[in-house]
C-alpha cells in the first residue's frame, strides 16, 4: 500500500490491498457500514479486494463488497459501489466506466 494523507480504512472483517495499491488524499475504503440493520439477509460486512497496480484517486470511497481488478484507476471524488474490471478507469458518483487504460506504470 502506498498512501497519501488522511486515508481511512474501516475494516470489520476483510480488506485485501494489491501490490502496489496507490491511494491519494482523503480516500476511504470500507468493508462495513458500521451500522446494525435488523433486516433479514443483511450482511454486516462484505469483503473488499483491490488488485495490483491500482490507483485510488483523491476523496474516493470504496464501498463494501467491491472488487477492483489489476491496473484499474478510480478517478477523483468517485463513489465505487460495484466491481471494477481490470484495466478500467471509473469515475463519478456512482462510479461508471469512462476509459480503458492499457497499461498503468507507477
Amino acid at each position: 500500500l502506498r498512501s497519501n494523507a488522511e486515508l481511512t480504512i474501516i475494516c470489520g472483517q476483510y480488506i485485501k490491498l494489491g501490490d502496489p495499491c496507490n491511494v491519494a488524499r482523503n480516500a476511504t475504503i470500507r468493508d462495513t457500514s458500521g451500522h446494525i440493520i435488523a433486516v433479514p439477509g443483511y450482511k454486516m460486512s462484505r469483503p473488499v479486494e483491490i488488485g495490483n497496480h491500482t490507483w485510488i484517486c483523491t476523496e474516493s470511497t470504496i464501498m463494501p463488497g467491491v472488487k477492483i481488478g489489476d491496473g484499474a484507476i478510480v478517478g477523483a471524488c468517485s463513489y465505487v459501489a460495484k466491481n471494477v474490471p481490470s484495466f478500467t478507469l471509473v469515475q463519478g458518483f456512482p462510479a461508471v466506466e469512462v476509459g480503458n487504460p492499457k497499461y498503468f506504470r507507477i
